[in-house]
Order: C-alpha cells, then sequence, then structure tokens
C-alpha cells in the first residue's frame, strides 16, 4: 500500500547549513547535516512508495542563527518553490522564528495566507521557552483564526542532558512531552480549540502525557522512530488508529521502507487500519489544503 503522505519529512538546504555553520552547529544529535536537495527526497519518496513529503526543518530550528526571521522568509520561500515545481508531491510546514514572538505570527500568517502551506512547523521549545509561555499566544491566536496545524519536532533541552545519552533518543521525547504539558498547563487547548497539534516521532515520552492525549483529540502523532512492536502499541493505543499519521524523518532518518514495513508487519493491524495511517488520516488532516489545490 502506498503512503499518501509523509508528515514528517525534512528538507535541509545549504542555505541552512550555512547559516547553522555560521553560529557554530556543525551537526544535530551528534549527527552532521545529512547532504540533501529535493531530488534526494523524490527518489526516496519513489523507492518507498510515498505520495508527497511534507517538508519542515528539523531541529534546531531557525532561531540559533544571526538572523533567524530572514532565515525562517527563506526557507519558507524554498518550500514554495518546491511545492510550485512538484505540487503533486511536496506540502510544507512553515518555519516560524519563535524567538521573536511578532515575527512568529506575521511569518504564520504569510505562510497560511500567503503562500498556502499546509500548516507550521515549532521546535518544543525555543531557548528554554516552551509553548505554553504567554508570549506564544499571539502566534496561536492567528493559527486558531485559520484552523491551522502546527506540527511540533522535539529540540534540545536547554538543561544539560545525563551524560552518555544521546538527545535524540531521550532528551528529545521528554522535551516533546514537556512542550505537551506546558500547552495544557497554560490552558492553550482549551482557548485555542481549532488547532490541530501533530506530535513528532510518536508524541515524545508517552506515559507523561497520555492521559492529556486521551482527553484532547486536537492531538494527533506521526510514526517516525516508532518501529518497535512495544511503542507501535502504545503510540497506536494512546492516540487510536485514527490520529497517527505516518512519517519518515528523512533526510536524518535513512530507513523509511524499513519503518513501513515494521508498521505492517509489528503493528498486525488489518488492512482499513493501515489505509487509516498511511493514507486517510493524513488526508482528512489536510483536506483544506487539497481542496484550494483543485
Amino acid at each position: 500500500m502506498n503512503i499518501q503522505f509523509d508528515t514528517q519529512h525534512h528538507f535541509v538546504p545549504d542555505l541552512y547549513v550555512m547559516a547553522m555553520n555560521e553560529v557554530g552547529i556543525t551537526e544535530v544529535g551528534s549527527l552532521r547535516f545529512p547532504k540533501w536537495s529535493p531530488t534526494t527526497s523524490l527518489r526516496m519518496m519513489d523507492a518507498v512508495g510515498i505520495e508527497k513529503g511534507v517538508l519542515s526543518i528539523s531541529t534546531p530550528g531557525v532561531d540559533p542563527a544571526k538572523e533567524p526571521v530572514v532565515l525562517a522568509r527563506r526557507l519558507n520561500e524554498f518550500i514554495a518553490e518546491q511545492r510550485s515545481s512538484h505540487p503533486e508531491r511536496f506540502g510544507g510546514f512553515a518555519a516560524i522564528p519563535l524567538c521573536n514572538p511578532e515575527a512568529a505570527a506575521a511569518e504564520a500568517v504569510y505562510a497560511l495566507d500567503t503562500l498556502g502551506f499546509e500548516g507550521v512547523g515549532l521546535m518544543s521549545n525555543s531557548e528554554g521557552r516552551y509553548l505554553g509561555d504567554p508570549r506564544f499566544t499571539p502566534l496561536f491566536s492567528e493559527i486558531d483564526a485559520r484552523d491551522g496545524i502546527v506540527f511540533i519536532h522535539p529540540n534540545d533541552p536547554v538543561e544539560p542532558f545525563l551524560e552518555g545519552l544521546a538527545n535524540v533518543f531521550y532528551g528529545w521525547p521528554v522535551d516533546t512531552s514537556r512542550s505537551v504539558l506546558s500547552l495544557e498547563r497554560a490552558g492553550v487547548f482549551d482557548q485555542m480549540p481549532n488547532i490541530t497539534f501533530l506530535l513528532g516521532h510518536g508524541g515524545g515520552a508517552l506515559p507523561a502525557i497520555a492521559e492529556i492525549v486521551k482527553r484532547r483529540p486536537q492531538l494527533m502523532a506521526d510514526t517516525a522512530k516508532v518501529t518497535d512492536p512495544l511503542s507501535i502499541k502504545m503510540v497506536m493505543e494512546t492516540f487510536g488508529r485514527d490520529r497517527v499519521t505516518f512519517g519518515s524523518d528523512f533526510p536524518w532518518g535513512k530507513k523509511a521502507r524499513f519503518w513501513k514495513t515494521q508498521l505492517e508487519k509489528e503493528w498486525r493491524a488489518d488492512e482499513e487500519s493501515l489505509e487509516a495511517v498511511f493514507r486517510n488520516n493524513a488526508r482528512a488532516l489536510f483536506a483544506p489544503a487539497l481542496e484550494e489545490v483543485r
């Protein structure tokens, strides 16, 4: 079965790598920036059977750059070019400069209204400020007014994590959960009920937020790096099959075909459930954007 949308499909253009190198960032989670081009994405998608990848920036986002607002706009224009050149193959979650709340709100409006993106992409924290921080209220108000989608990708925790434990496997999931707890405590889910939040990498450290997930139907998760049977079962039982989408984590993740196979084998789901995760859930999530394309 083909996958209709890959909802965690990263892009790593040279302009982004150069901006990070300029401030001394040469790797993320002990991994050097991968070589990427639109062609490498298309080749992977064709090989795995992915019809459309929703492009987004991974950790650390744009905030560490010397000019984060300028970088966000350049990245979003880049996504717009790819969507224009390959409208059936690429979508976009906008890069947002959370370190400048006023610019963040303006960039979200530009990406959603002018560029027509599927949603916005946010890091789980910005310089230690989590998404429930009141300074982000104007940003969420603009997104809520548009029935928007927010893709949350984990960021490095600001506090030093346990020595010898890679953030990508331990710190990042905890940071996603911390961001969800921040949003819950701040009342964002109640105040902004029209936003759908898509949590990367299976939703993070699920036991910490499982009760919130079950109470908040606007929370969804993707399957990036969710591969072992226990993790797959936990994600599916916590969110339910209708609130999970497929994510490859490409090009940071190199095993999209394997992860797809793991879901097919280890989940042991019926055809209808697989179709929900591989196709129907994302199609319903992006329905307004699909209508605009038509």
